[in-house]
């Protein structure tokens, strides 16, 4: 739970009004910060953090 309140989150939509949408939703519970962004920059970056974790398992 504390990773799902206080962990950043990047938010991508396919207009900035959507992703300003989003943000207001995750807002309601979230304690850490919302970057917007467009959704192909936010795909990009959830790529590398799911790479990232496989690497960090693939090596555990």
């Amino acid at each position: 739970m504390v990773e799902l309140i206080q962990n950043d989150r990047i938010i991508g939509g396919m207009t900035l009004k959507c992703a300003e949408r989003a943000s207001v939703l995750y807002n309601i519970f979230l304690e850490g910060e919302c970057v917007l962004t467009n959704s192909r920059t936010a795909e990009m970056c959830k790529l590398t953090e799911n790479s990232f974790r496989d690497v960090n398992i693939a090596y555990h």
